[in-house]
């Protein structure tokens, strides 16, 4: 009996707990599969939550190409009619953002009403009927040109530049940056020389021979050498690995950003950079060597009044190459992402959004600076050509059997120096 009396209100809250309603991620929702054609995949895929609360589904899995693969992005409109940001959702990162509704108010209720009575296809033959998808694109990935193909598919194009016009401006700036820029920057060198071989491999007859060694190319940098459209993995894996469908459209791709990108970093380099010198003039009585090793770091970056940062404009969510956040805003900076025409994207869960900032001004001045790193002897001066701002220096003492950085000693001398005059002359005098 007395066992009877512990089970018995277990058992009755058992039975409650069965009859409760399940919970709206555990419930089984009627899917709807949107097509352009009867015998076409879905380009859009709903169900029916929502439908009956406010007209409108709430959950929608867009369906979308490009020639990096296939896409999938996933949208919330829970709060929409409380005139809240969407929730989208694509290769695992989550954003908030302004959307518009899929469809007209009319043809959601045709989704509503098939829904309802269970169909598992709905079919619109008009091309009409699809331009509020488009608009979707566009807002969530302002860089793709959508449009519906003959097979019924939603395909997103990507700007590309003609490989001979490339070919031509891209030699055009390396003779321009050797032969005007006194202590012209190796970074800057570097890219357009992985430019020109990119091009270079686009026009070659022997293409596939061409693409290997660019991919070799690549491997063998470090990521700073890199123009920023290379150093994502899915360039590598489309072209290299051979993932994508189509590698050759990749390429052309990535060739209109590794000009765009050279391009800004030459203006940049004009407008931001001074020509100057560095000495180092310690008294012979004070100096622990003959020899010496410079670190220069930045600490601060000086930016024209008129140059925005991307957090205060309008930012994009999504573009294939960009595949970090730290890249994305890199690309951002560069000029390499257009802005949506209204609204702005808002990553969610993105820690530390001010330092991938500035990481990325200072990506851009770094690829301007001529050396930061360079090995003097006391009494000599060092011709730079840096980005204005404020900088901290260490020097160390340096042996020329150290052939390449120094061993770490504690015997340093630090400290921070200007670099914003007209023609800066900065000279170490004590140790």
């Amino acid at each position: 009996m007395k066992l009877l009396m512990i089970a018995l209100p277990l058992l009755v809250a058992a039975c409650q707990i069965a009859n409760q309603e399940k919970p709206s991620f555990l419930q089984e929702t009627r899917r709807l599969g949107i097509h352009a054609q009867s015998n076409a995949p879905a380009i859009v895929e709903v169900d029916d939550q929502g439908c009956q609360s406010f007209g409108t589904p709430k959950k929608w899995t867009l369906h979308f190409r490009s020639p990096f693969g296939q896409h999938e992005l996933k949208i919330d409109y829970d709060g929409f009619h409380a005139g809240e940001d969407s929730q989208v959702l694509m290769n695992q990162q989550s954003y908030s953002l302004q959307i518009p509704l899929p469809f007209p108010r009319e043809t959601l209720a045709q989704i509503c009403s098939a829904l309802a009575v269970e169909r598992k296809q709905l079919v619109f033959d008009e091309k009409d009927s699809f331009q509020s998808l488009e608009s979707i694109l566009t807002t969530f990935a302002p860089d793709c040109q959508p449009r519906l193909t003959p097979k019924g598919e939603l395909f997103c194009e990507f700007r590309k530049i003609d490989t001979s016009v490339a070919t031509n401006k891209i030699g055009r700036l390396h003779k321009k940056l050797i032969n005007s820029w006194k202590r012209h920057p190796y970074l800057l060198a570097r890219r357009i020389a992985i430019g020109r071989k990119l091009a270079i491999s686009l026009a070659s007859s022997d293409q596939e021979k061409q693409v290997l060694r660019l991919c070799d190319m690549v491997k063998q940098s470090i990521p700073a050498e890199l123009p920023i459209a290379l150093r994502s993995q899915t360039w590598f894996q489309g072209v290299c690995l051979k993932q994508a469908e189509d590698p050759t459209t990749i390429l052309q791709i990535s060739l209109h950003d590794v000009l765009a990108e050279v391009e800004n970093l030459i203006a940049e380099l004009r407008s931001s950079s001074r020509l100057g010198t560095f000495s180092v003039r310690i008294p012979t009585d004070q100096s622990p060597s003959r020899d010496f090793w410079v670190s220069l770091k930045p600490m601060s970056i000086s930016r024209a009044k008129e140059e925005q940062l991307t957090i205060a404009s309008r930012f994009s969510c999504w573009h294939p190459l960009y595949d970090s956040w730290q890249i994305h805003f890199i690309a951002k900076e560069l000029g390499l992402l257009q802005e949506p025409s209204h609204g702005s994207c808002r990553p969610m869960n993105l820690k530390n959004l001010e330092k991938i900032e500035l990481a990325s001004i200072h990506y851009i001045k770094n690829s301007i600076a001529s050396e930061t790193e360079f090995a003097i002897s006391n009494g000599r001066s060092k011709v730079l050509r840096l980005p204005t701002g404020d900088y901290s220096y260490t020097v160390q003492s340096y042996s020329e059997s150290e052939t390449f950085y120094p061993r770490s000693s504690p015997d340093k001398s630090s400290g921070v120096l200007n670099w914003k005059d007209r023609r800066p002359r900065m000279t170490i005098r004590t140790w």
